[in-house]
């Protein structure tokens, strides 16, 4: 199961997506984990967080609340360099921009 902590959704967003849009990923954590128990699915598949993941800290607190494992995207991207003035006119092309 992937946590995705999202923000946002328009009006073609799926009713499910926009009831639970919002809730920050860290307190979301213990509510998926308890929604697992009372299915009888927890530790019977993993829990993925991601979505405003910045550092350390919050990986380390992710799993403390029960996820399995933690993906980080556009903060491991940045710190890549991947919002360098040389990649503006390729991010252009793949109509993508710089995080």
């Amino acid at each position: 199961i992937v946590l995705d902590g999202m923000q946002g959704g328009t009006a073609a967003t799926q009713e499910v997506f926009i009831e639970h849009v919002g809730i920050p990923i860290l307190p979301a954590i213990p509510q998926a984990v308890q929604a697992l128990q009372e299915m009888g699915m927890h530790r019977k598949v993993q829990l993925i967080v991601s979505g405003g993941i910045r550092n350390g800290a919050d990986v380390a607190k992710a799993m403390a609340l029960g996820a399995d494992a933690v993906a980080i995207g556009t903060a491991a991207l940045i710190a890549l360099g991947d919002n360098h003035p040389r990649l503006d006119e390729e991010l252009k092309k793949i109509g993508s921009a710089a995080g």
